[in-house]
């Protein structure tokens, strides 16, 4: 099931993206206002399409955009403010709570779930509501809400996104036979096997949000322990004490061929240094001639190599019974208030 839905990602996401760019050309409404910043607001893999557009938009746009992913919303969060609300379930209490603070303080709000809670207060507070695809794993709908989201920026003139999308529709359907094959992840599998932590990097302005995207997918899919880290910040700190983890926690780091000069510099620093130490490392090609393409090959070489990894340590790839036992734990003590 999960690898069946992981080959539909170019279909996916361009669905999604007419889907936004259609039903927000009918409501023109929110396209009228000036907004000073747009808010995702979003757990899990229902938060990772915003983490994406912010890493699209943070070089190339002026427009301030921000992530929340916890219940509270930042109090600068006022009417001035777009937000996007997403819950693939409609039932995430952070994100439920985090709406009725949009709601209380008149923040203009797009909503985006399968139904659930969140889709009947949307209704009922008339917030622009898209209905998402049901029957699939939050994680494995990335592509149809980011496309979506892109659609409706798109449609609302917030940012003009239609080459960045033919661009990452002509890659998937020139790569998606590489991207799939399992014989492309045979090193990497052969790398991460028997790991218990595994350390990822991203590159800030150029793959952060790849990056978290595979320490997500390495965590659900995989069932690894997967952390993940921003060079050059790492630099400054996280360095210290791998000579002794040198085995024990491999390393996967996603940089594309389009990171600043300095980034660049700083990366090649880096593996240069832990070569000689001995340190595991693992720098996966990223197909691509354009940044957009590259961040795109990331996002599907993340979900492919933890899926494989998964499926060579005989994880239930689809089951997160930890995860479940947590919200369970939780709605019991909510109980108890």
């Amino acid at each position: 099931m999960m690898r069946e839905k992981l080959l539909m990602w170019g279909d996916d996401f361009v669905a999604g993206f007419e889907a936004g760019m259609r039903q927000q050309k009918r409501d023109a409404r929110l396209a009228k206002k000036a907004y000073t910043s747009i808010v995702f607001v979003g757990m899990g893999g229902s938060g990772m399409a915003g983490r994406l557009i912010q890493e699209v938009l943070l070089l190339r746009s002026k427009l301030a955009v921000e992530i929340v992913d916890g219940p509270l919303v930042p109090l600068h969060v006022q009417t001035g403010s777009l937000a996007f609300v997403t819950s693939y379930s409609g039932n995430t209490w952070e994100t439920l709570h985090a709406y009725n603070e949009l709601q209380a303080r008149a923040v203009d709000t797009i909503v985006l779930t399968s139904g659930g809670t969140l889709y009947r207060r949307a209704a009922d507070a008339g917030n622009d509501t898209y209905l998402l695809p049901s029957g699939c794993v939050p994680r494995a709908a990335l592509a149809y809400m980011f496309g979506m989201q892109l659609g409706i920026l798109n449609a609302l003139s917030r940012a003009d996104v239609t080459e960045f999308v033919a661009d990452i529709k002509a890659h998937w359907e020139g790569c998606k036979n590489v991207v799939a094959a399992q014989e492309t992840y045979a090193d990497y599998v052969r790398t991460m096997r028997d790991a218990q932590t595994v350390h990822v990097w991203g590159v800030y302005s150029d793959s952060v949000s790849a990056a978290y995207r595979l320490q997500t997918q390495l965590n659900e899919n995989s069932k690894v322990t997967a952390v993940m880290r921003t060079l050059p910040e790492l630099n400054h700190n996280l360095l210290v004490g791998f000579d002794a983890q040198a085995q024990q926690e491999p390393i996967v780091i996603l940089t594309t061929d389009f990171a600043h000069k300095l980034l660049k510099k700083s990366v090649e620093s880096v593996l240069n240094v832990f070569k000689k130490r001995g340190v595991a490392l693992y720098k996966p090609t990223l197909l691509g001639d354009t940044w957009a393409r590259q961040l795109a090959y990331s996002l599907w070489w993340a979900d492919f190599a933890s899926y494989y990894l998964g499926q060579e340590r005989g994880c239930q790839i689809e089951q997160t019974p930890f995860i479940d036992n947590v919200k369970e734990t939780f709605s019991r003590k909510m109980q108890e208030l």
